[in-house]
């Protein structure tokens, strides 16, 4: 009987192996950052990683729909961490070219803070959107960013600074959002040129 009830009470005093904490999400994020810098050139690990990152913001929204057991200041730290959990996502997205994401310039920006990668504008250019280019290590995305608060349809063209290759796209984006045109895994699209840029409303 006294080993039942030591048992009993040991229950309460022993935590939940599947609860994950705010720190524990925090080194996973963590995880997912450096992992997606390291792993790059792989579109598919890059798809696993923004999914991941998508299972921790929907793990931590089941949590929050238990939030009476947490104290105000917990719900606000879940809270934060999963939002943290959906930019990653989004710029992982953005950034390595898998799935359609449009994230806020200003959330792009904010989270860029934890993933720390290069971002330049290619001020060269005078078009209805910025160019900008994300690189990590010899990897290069380009991007754009509409600082309009208007959705627009983009048709761009552009070529190789060699001549050996140009093409074109046609592609929509929200208002004051950033999203992935081109990117370097295929060798032959290195040292791209952005010949023009127009924009349609719609």
């Amino acid at each position: 009987m006294k080993t039942l009830i030591t048992l009993f009470f040991l229950s309460f005093l022993i935590p939940c192996s599947g609860f994950q904490s705010p720190d524990d999400f925090n080194r996973n994020l963590s995880r997912i950052i450096g992992d997606f810098k390291e792993a790059i050139m792989d579109e598919d690990a890059c798809e696993e990683l923004k999914d991941d990152a998508e299972d921790i913001a929907d793990e931590i929204e089941e949590i929050l729909k238990e939030s009476e057991d947490f104290s105000p200041e917990e719900i606000l730290e879940f809270k934060q961490l999963k939002t943290d959990a959906e930019n990653i996502e989004d710029f992982i997205a953005v950034v390595a070219g898998v799935g359609n994401a449009f994230p806020k310039t200003i959330d792009f920006k904010q989270i860029n803070g934890k993933v720390h990668i290069g971002i330049y504008t290619l001020g060269k250019y005078d078009f209805c959107v910025d160019v900008q280019v994300a690189e990590i290590g010899s990897y290069k995305a380009y991007l754009v960013t509409n600082n309009s608060a208007n959705n627009v349809r983009l048709k761009i063209i552009w070529k190789t600074a060699n001549g050996a290759r140009t093409g074109s796209s046609e592609v929509g984006m929200i208002g004051n959002s950033i999203r992935h045109i081109l990117d370097n895994r295929d060798d032959s699209l290195e040292n791209l040129i952005i010949q023009s840029i127009t924009c349609t409303e719609f």
